[in-house]
């Protein structure tokens, strides 16, 4: 499977309730789906909900074969990066910031409504997920206007009864705070990889962790951001403090853009297809002591 998933730090107060080296399951998307950017948990039992970047289109997949079971359409051509279900209603975002709101009518009637966040391509939406118990989105940027830091990644909010972005960010990931929290950390091999690949700009010269997917831990309320680039995933409360830093096995997840849990806590994490198809990598949650809503 390539590269071993390698644990590069956790702390005592907040332990890893998975193996991310050991999925439960790694299963095969079919060719619809090879453009994978969301995942998110429906409002039906035993069932998943999809997007891929080049279409207004959600998918509903079986929970345990992960075959296409329906679909709907509520949009033409587009970047749509993530999704996530409200109750019975389904949010999607595309790349532009612009938010989606499908609801369901009579019979088999869905409405569809847009919302301008103020948001533009220039912070590159790539995650939404919803945050029940503050009840509000949470959308994560992968970039930063140029008057912005470029050593910074965003999390803004979205209150779903106002429907107004918060303009101040709820997470602001900063490189050197990240660098100083792996710091503090006793010196080994991973945690050395991981500082000299924090260290490294991106392709625009900006910090290397790019999010490019987000989701709430149902038990401990804890925020898991996947970064497709350097294949990583950090785990950071709610105000922003890292928690812990992974890095993904490159053999199990080509390029990590969807994430998203049950209600049970099992974790589910998708990659688009690059060279091969994309895949959904699915963990179950193993116990732990201290896995409770802080």
């Amino acid at each position: 499977m390539g590269l071993m998933c390698l644990p590069l730090w956790i702390s005592a107060q907040y332990p890893m309730p998975y193996r991310l080296d050991k999925p439960d399951k790694r299963i095969v998307l079919s060719e619809a789906l090879k453009e994978l950017s969301g995942l998110a948990m429906s409002s039906k039992p035993k069932e998943i909900m999809a997007i891929q970047d080049e279409l207004g289109r959600v998918y509903m997949l079986d929970d345990k074969t992960f075959q296409i079971v329906d679909t709907l359409d509520f949009a033409g051509d587009g970047d749509f990066e993530d999704l996530t279900l409200v109750n019975d209603t389904i949010y999607a975002i595309k790349s532009s910031g612009v938010l989606y709101r499908i609801t369901k009518g009579a019979g088999s009637v869905f409405h569809t409504e847009k919302f301008k966040t103020g948001l533009s391509r220039d912070y590159d939406v790539e995650g939404l997920t919803y945050d029940q118990a503050n009840k509000r989105l949470l959308v994560a940027c992968k970039s930063l206007p140029g008057h912005l830091s470029p050593e910074e990644k965003h999390v803004y909010i979205i209150p779903t009864g106002t429907m107004v972005l918060d303009t101040s960010p709820l997470v602001r990931m900063v490189k050197s705070v990240w660098l100083n929290f792996l710091g503090n950390q006793a010196s080994t091999a991973n945690v050395d990889k991981l500082i000299s690949l924090l260290q490294q700009p991106d392709k625009q010269g900006a910090f290397r962790f790019s999010p490019s997917g987000i989701a709430v831990h149902p038990h401990s309320g804890l925020y898991y951001v996947l970064s497709a680039v350097g294949h990583l995933l950090a785990v950071v409360t709610p105000e922003g403090v890292p928690a812990g830093l992974y890095r993904l096995d490159k053999g199990l997840l080509e390029q990590p853009e969807a994430i998203c849990f049950d209600q049970r806590g099992t974790l589910y994490i998708g990659s688009e297809g690059k060279k091969g198809s994309a895949v959904v990598v699915q963990y179950r949650m193993r116990s732990t002591n201290k896995t409770r809503r802080q």
